[in-house]
């Protein structure tokens, strides 16, 4: 047998490219109607977005718009507080002037406690009074100012029921003037420490 040449060819791979599927053919009027839509959902987003943003922009100014309003108000309590103090205190005062008409007595107890803050009483002491509590503590004098110079001094200036009273080192305002200033500054510093709590 004669060996006759074969022509032998290599196997390989069959090759895979690419296929390329054609797209089906688009609707126009699909098309127009999936871009509308992307761009109004792209406006959206976008709109919203700045929306935020104005609205933001708006509500600081509003604030401080609200701010700049409330600006005269922010002491009004106080001041109302201290004010109806005041006019508690002037109520008060016309009050006690009339109570100290109808009972002149008070004048008695006022001298006794100013007397008595005082330490030791050296030398004469002057009593200012009213001229209507004048005759009262005249009277009771002697038995106030035992083993004492004294000699009472008449302020028409004064409220009747208070009295000042005088030594050649010390002096205490018992006047009713005095206790109701010293009152109304107690109410207005209560007020004032009730505003700031």
């Amino acid at each position: 047998m004669s060996e006759q040449p074969v022509s032998v060819r290599r196997w390989e791979p069959p090759s895979f490219e690419t296929i390329t599927v054609p797209e089906p053919p688009v609707d126009p009027v699909a098309e127009v109607a999936m871009a509308r839509q992307r761009g109004f959902d792209q406006g959206r987003v976008e709109g919203r977005r700045q929306g935020l943003a104005e609205a933001r922009e708006v509500m600081q100014r509003a604030q401080l718009l609200l701010d700049e309003l409330a600006r005269p108000y922010r002491n009004l309590d106080q001041v109302v507080s201290q004010e109806l103090a005041r006019t508690a205190m002037l109520i008060a005062t016309q009050i006690l002037r009339r109570e100290l008409r109808i009972d002149s007595s008070v004048v008695s107890g006022a001298v006794s406690e100013a007397l008595a803050t005082l330490s030791d009483i050296e030398g004469e002491v002057e009593i200012y009074l009213h001229p209507a509590d004048l005759q009262q503590i005249g009277e009771l004098g002697p038995q106030l100012l035992e083993g004492h110079a004294w000699k009472l001094l008449e302020d028409s200036d004064m409220l009747p029921g208070g009295c000042r009273v005088k030594t050649p080192i010390s002096y205490v305002d018992a006047s009713m003037e005095r206790q109701v200033e010293l009152l109304l500054g107690a109410l207005l510093a209560a007020c004032e420490d009730d505003a700031g709590a």
